[in-house]
């Protein structure tokens, strides 16, 4: 396909298809897609807003549970094996993705 062909294949997309394309190609994840990208890995990297303002960033996680009715994940820390309760709206990034609302 040349880059003609391709441009004009992606104008004429409907604006949401197009949006939806370009960010999932600048590594940006939905915040509605974070439960399917966590239960498809063992451990992952997430990065949230704590309560208090401060960004935690976390490697190495692992989830082990995740209320779809509410807005939270239990998340597993690798260092202390404690649990944190995390709220998925605060949580500004997912494996070296972007997370947006």
């Amino acid at each position: 396909m040349t880059k003609r062909a391709k441009a004009l294949f992606f104008l004429s997309l409907p604006p949401v298809c197009l949006i939806i394309f370009l960010l999932k190609n600048q590594g940006m994840i939905h915040v509605s897609k974070i439960f399917e990208v966590v239960q498809c890995h063992d451990t992952f990297s997430l990065s949230w807003v704590s309560s208090s303002g401060e960004l935690v960033k976390v490697d190495e996680c692992r989830c082990t549970s995740f209320f779809s009715g509410g807005k939270t994940m239990n998340v597993l820390l690798p260092q202390s094996k404690m649990v944190r309760k995390v709220n998925r709206l605060t949580i500004v990034e997912l494996n070296g993705q972007e997370v947006f609302i």
